[in-house]
């Protein structure tokens, strides 16, 4: 039995998976490298999901008509069907993924083995289990799969930041209205080179929320068979129309800071309040000063009186002396 179980990974090794629409091809049929490929970024109200509904009305609100997508060419196809991986990107070791993925869906059965689940307490009626997709039925679990795509888009991404890549092309997608109830946000790029592409979009803000797409690989052209996250019932035909459709992340905008609460405005009291000298209940602001100004008024009405007579009485007295 182990010996038949690798032998079936020694075949399937042959061809090389898609997750979740990431074509991963290594060899198959021929590819066309001369005909002209095409792919097309989509989002749209009708897609399925009400948060995808969502997703765009809420875009659409906060004013989003337009915006790139960056396209890097991180593999090559060459007529029979190989995926040779592009200089700049010579780590990702695209040649080998197969190999990379088989050996991480091995590394998951032995630690379910050395780690099993518990079995549940015994019922009148036990459940059945669920079978879980493997080698021997035809296809190896999407995850698997999903996970060695993902930790390849994050090299790509590290490379491009380290050596300041810059994209082979990029797509503009717009906001485009269906039909009077629904609308999209598509763009297409036409004329690529057979190959895998890492598609880069930027972070978009609606009016209730920001969102985020992750980075991923998917292949133009795409050939379904090579799924092998499915049981391999699909023709081996190249497809060189591609169509992605990204998952978006929504995000809350921060919270503002919160408005400090006004101190409250204290009323005089007559009763409560001492009486500052000679101005009343009210409190008054502190100056430093502490002198008492109506004492110093006093003073200066009674100088300028002095002066008034001593001014009066020489005046009296200049007069007696003309007569």
């Amino acid at each position: 039995m182990k010996r038949r179980k690798w032998m079936l990974l020694l075949q399937m090794a042959a061809v090389l998976a898609l997750a979740t629409g990431l074509a991963a091809p290594v060899q198959a049929a021929e590819v066309d490298t001369a005909r002209g490929t095409s792919l097309t970024i989509a989002f749209a109200e009708d897609d399925a999901a009400d948060v995808q509904k969502s997703i765009v009305a809420d875009l659409s609100r906060g004013g989003v008509r337009q915006f790139d997508a960056e396209l890097y060419r991180v593999g090559s196809y060459t007529a029979d069907g190989s995926l040779i991986t592009e200089p700049d990107f010579a780590e990702l070791d695209l040649e080998n993924v197969v190999a990379e993925a088989l050996a991480a869906y091995e590394k998951q059965q032995q630690e379910a083995e050395a780690n099993p689940t518990p079995t549940p307490a015994a019922t009148e009626t036990p459940a059945e289990p669920t079978p879980q997709p493997t080698p021997d039925n035809g296809h190896i679990p999407g995850s698997v799969w999903q996970g060695v795509w993902d930790e390849k888009a994050a090299q790509a991404v590290k490379l491009i930041q380290q050596n300041r890549l810059e994209p082979a092309t990029t797509v503009q997608i717009n906001y485009e209205t269906c039909t009077d109830t629904t609308a999209r946000y598509t763009g297409t790029a036409g004329n690529l080179v057979c190959g895998m592409y890492l598609v880069r979009l930027p972070a978009l803000n609606g009016a209730a929320y920001r969102y985020s797409a992750k980075d991923y690989l998917v292949s133009v052209p795409y050939n379904a068979s090579l799924d092998l996250s499915m049981p391999q019932t699909q023709p081996d035909v190249w497809e060189y129309e591609v169509t992605s459709y990204p998952k978006l992340d929504r995000h809350s905008y921060p919270s503002p800071d919160p408005t400090p609460t006004p101190r409250p405005t204290l009323e005089p009291d007559e009763e409560n309040t001492p009486a500052t000298p000679g101005i009343g209940p009210w409190h008054l602001p502190k100056t430093g000063d502490s002198s008492q100004p109506l004492l110093w008024l006093v003073l200066m009405l009674a100088a300028g009186a002095g002066l008034i007579l001593v001014l009066v009485k020489k005046h009296k007295e200049n007069g007696g002396q003309k007569k």
